[in-house]
């Protein structure tokens, strides 16, 4: 990782809610008068008759301590899934991992259809004119009940990672096995028109959180193993299986042309991908240059993804993790003031999210691009012209011009000043200053002028 490897190695959060991505779940209020404690109701508009809701969005670490909390403190509506993102907001372009997938069954048939249910995972293999007919579906490890419908969830021995591809498989494969739960025998809803095809990232009520009947709350009842890809695709036909593993749109043809020197190293030698090759780090500067042009620029919709790209650039910089948290702390309450919604507040629950590319501390923090960063942050950035020339040969370039315009004054030579040569010309022109005149006038930091500040006698 280069030379402040040793610095990173032990870099390490403080709790298990730091360096993870996080689950989302949303808590829905019915909100009451304040006077006669009956529920507020809409009066006019779409919503005209029914209740007035208010919807919060709370994120949840490792252990789930946050939802746990929230579930055993409230009789709200509790709403969750099984996938974790990355940032705060629960989009489909956002997810990470899934650790369990989820699927709703209402219109339940009674006992007869819930008995109708189990035999869907019990199905044997029927051949048919040498064809093989896999009509089983994968038998889920929880049930949960939540009111009137039911909840299959289907938990992983380990969270899948959602490459695009991933998600679009599991998608795929979801809802042929929708078709089959949905059947003639289990629901009275098994018409096209009813069957509920929900998203993947689709929520439910969590466990233990209230239902829309009073007084009821969800149960869940463990009913078989947690599964893999693989177990997933013992019980799908060679042409339904998941296509497992990370898939780029490009062919091979295509990245041969496109990029020759990577085709001949990972192809043709077959080396594989060294992390290192992304990983180069640079002057503390560019943090500090971006935490003034966050806390001058950021605006409402942009402060996240401003101080996630901080602890990006504080992995580049290798900033310790002490001064990077008191860095961020003191930035969320300056992206508190910028607050102009109440449901939109920025809390220390944005700033642990945002951490996590500090303490993941892989090879996207190193390989975003100047655009990227400036379209999610709106803070505008421009690359330095270079007129076609490499870096190498720009740098040259700029050294050569330089160099002429120091033979007419050397002031263009350029170099950082020598701080010795600063305060032994101080000390020439002040023999009895002290070191703190000497740090008001040159401005120099006062352990540098310690250092040098008795050079002489002690040559």
């Amino acid at each position: 990782m280069g030379k402040c490897e040793e610095k990173k190695t032990p870099m390490k959060p403080k709790s298990d809610e730091k360096g993870k991505y996080s689950g989302i779940f949303v808590e829905i209020e019915q909100l009451k008068d304040k006077k006669t404690g009956e529920p507020l109701i809409h009066k006019e508009g779409k919503y005209r008759g029914h209740p007035v809701k208010k919807t919060r969005s709370h994120l949840f670490f490792k252990g789930n301590k946050e939802l746990y909390d929230k579930i055993d403190r409230t009789d709200n509506f509790i709403i969750t899934n099984g996938i974790s993102y990355v940032g705060k907001r629960r989009y489909q372009d956002n997810v990470a991992k899934m650790y369990a997938m989820a699927i709703e069954i209402d219109g339940i048939k009674g006992l007869d259809g819930v008995r109708q249910l189990i035999h869907t995972w019990h199905r044997p293999v029927t051949e048919m004119d040498g064809k093989k007919y896999y009509n089983m579906t994968p038998k889920p490890t929880y049930i949960t009940c939540s009111g009137r419908g039911l909840h299959l969830y289907f938990v992983f021995e380990e969270p899948i990672v959602l490459y695009k591809n991933i998600f679009e498989e599991l998608s795929r494969v979801r809802k042929r096995w929708i078709d089959l739960f949905w059947n003639s025998r289990v629901t009275k809803m098994s018409d096209k028109n009813s069957i509920q095809y929900e998203t993947l990232t689709q929520g439910f009520r969590a466990v233990g959180s209230k239902t829309r009947l009073d007084d009821t709350y969800v149960l869940a009842f463990k009913v078989g193993e947690k599964h893999t890809l693989e177990s997933l695709n013992e019980i799908l036909s060679e042409d339904d299986k998941i296509k497992i593993g990370y898939k780029s749109k490009m062919s091979l043809e295509e990245a041969k042309k496109r990029y020759p020197d990577w085709y001949q190293r990972r192809i043709v030698e077959g080396q594989k991908k060294p992390s290192e090759d992304f990983v180069f780090h640079r002057h503390r500067g560019i943090y500090d240059n971006w935490k003034q042009k966050i806390i001058s620029g950021a605006v409402v919709g942009k402060r996240y993804y401003c101080l996630e790209n901080l602890c990006s650039l504080a992995v580049q910089c290798c900033i310790s993790p002490e001064e990077l948290e008191k860095d961020c702390k003191m930035i969320m309450e300056h992206f508190e003031t910028l607050t102009n919604d109440d449901k939109n507040h920025f809390t220390l629950s944005d700033v642990i999210s945002a951490l996590a590319t500090y303490y993941r501390n892989d090879t996207n923090a190193f390989t975003r691009k100047i655009e990227y960063i400036s379209e999610r942050t709106g803070i505008p950035l421009q690359r330095a012209k270079r007129n076609g020339n490499t870096r190498a040969e720009h740098v040259e370039i700029m050294n050569f011009t330089r160099q002429l315009k120091g033979r007419r004054d050397s002031k263009y030579l350029g170099g950082r000043p020598d701080k010795k040569a600063i305060v032994q010309e101080w000390r020439k022109k002040k023999p009895w200053g002290k070191k703190t005149d000497c740090q008001r006038d040159t401005g120099l930091s006062r352990p540098t002028i310690s250092k040098y500040w008795n050079v002489e006698t002690d040559e």
